[in-house]
């Protein structure tokens, strides 16, 4: 029990620090908001594919990849997106809302 919850804070806590680092540095007014849109275009337009393309091209082979999870995780996700369509047939009257109420089942 005690490995679980050490290899979930090793997973979440740095995360968790760098939005607190970065509040404090925001309300401390050390980041303006041009920085913050320039900082988050660069990260998500650079560096989130550079670190995927990088992670991806490291794989050991395709033998080091947990086939099963990747099945199972498409596999959910499929099976959300078709029940959040059918309620959103369901239950949503207008048909201009529906690509937006889709949109919100499915990301959350």
């Amino acid at each position: 029990m005690t490995g679980v919850l050490v290899y979930s804070l090793n997973a979440v806590l740095p995360i968790i620090l760098i939005i607190i680092l970065g509040w404090l540095l925001r309300r401390g007014g050390m980041l303006s908001d041009g920085f913050l849109s320039s900082g988050s275009k660069l990260v998500f337009r650079v560096c989130l594919p550079v670190l995927l393309f990088y992670n991806i091209y490291n794989v050991d082979g395709l033998g080091a990849i947990n086939w099963i999870m990747i099945w199972y995780s498409l596999g959910m996700i499929a099976v959300i997106y078709l029940l959040g369509l059918a309620v959103v047939l369901l239950f949503v009257p207008d048909g201009r809302r529906r690509g937006v109420v889709l949109q919100c089942i499915y990301r959350s």
